[in-house]
């Protein structure tokens, strides 16, 4: 994973909700304990936390996209990249805030697509997911914590998708990928904002963020290769415009509920 972009939350290299097929998570897996509207910022520790986890997820949302499709050995590279790349700075984080860690679920879904076995890799994962969601709930992040996160998630998806790709061309297809995870794990955050603070944000611009995550999407026509852009006139799907666009939205609607 590439180095997160300036102005991201103070933490190291970083690493929802979606039917992976063979599993299904609902938003309250990622925001277990959130289940009404709070504008309260999180403590930095927090949010560093919570945007620490979504990255993870984010990586692992891929890995299990990829088990889907039979695609082992690149599954089993991304589920290497939480333990890898962000868990053990995110662990002196959890043991401060006296939540416990999971380090043993990330290795025991490591093994089993080492052995390239689905089943026990899907029991894994939901062990795995338990694990995570049983901090969520310990720290019990606001909604206002989680457009924070999602906005952090949109920029490093920014980061990923521009060193994956080089005039259309897949340069580096886990980079693609991970981006492709982090903008899955930002859009179920946000979802779950709407579902909750929903009177707070007016119905033009949830709507506007629905079309902008919709669109951003199609700079992914498939997730593993081949990978074919459709040109349309002057338009290049692969440049970024329409992340950089719901990111803007996101910021709006970050600052609105701040």
């Amino acid at each position: 994973m590439r180095r997160l972009v300036k102005g991201m939350l103070p933490t190291p290299r970083l690493a929802v909700i979606a039917l992976f097929g063979m599993m299904s998570f609902s938003p309250s897996t990622v925001a277990s304990s959130h289940d009404h509207c709070s504008r309260v910022q999180a403590p930095s520790d927090a949010g560093v936390i919570a945007t620490q986890m979504g990255l993870i997820r984010g990586h692992l949302w891929v890995a299990a996209e990829l088990v889907a499709l039979d695609q082992m050995a690149l599954g089993a590279a991304h589920a290497k990249h939480p333990a890898d790349e962000i868990y053990q700075s995110l662990l002196p984080l959890l043991k401060n805030a006296g939540a416990e860690g999971f380090a043993a679920e990330l290795e025991a879904l490591a093994v089993t697509l080492q052995e390239r076995d689905q089943p026990a890799f899907q029991r894994a994962y939901r062990n795995l997911e338990t694990a995570m969601a049983a901090v969520d709930t310990k720290l019990s992040p606001s909604s206002a914590t989680h457009l924070d996160v999602t906005v952090e998630l949109i920029k490093q998806a920014q980061v990923e998708y521009a060193a994956g790709l080089v005039d259309g061309e897949i340069v580096d297809i886990k980079e693609y990928q991970d981006a492709r995870g982090f903008l899955a794990i930002a859009e179920g955050l946000v979802l779950e904002v709407f579902a909750s603070c929903g009177p707070l944000i007016a119905a033009a611009q949830q709507q506007a963020v629905r079309e902008a995550l919709a669109l951003a999407k199609t700079q992914w026509p498939a997730l593993s290769e081949p990978v074919v852009f459709v040109e349309e006139g002057d338009a290049q799907p692969w440049s970024g415009t329409a992340l950089a666009s719901l990111l803007t939205k996101m910021q709006a609607l970050r600052n609105l509920m701040r």
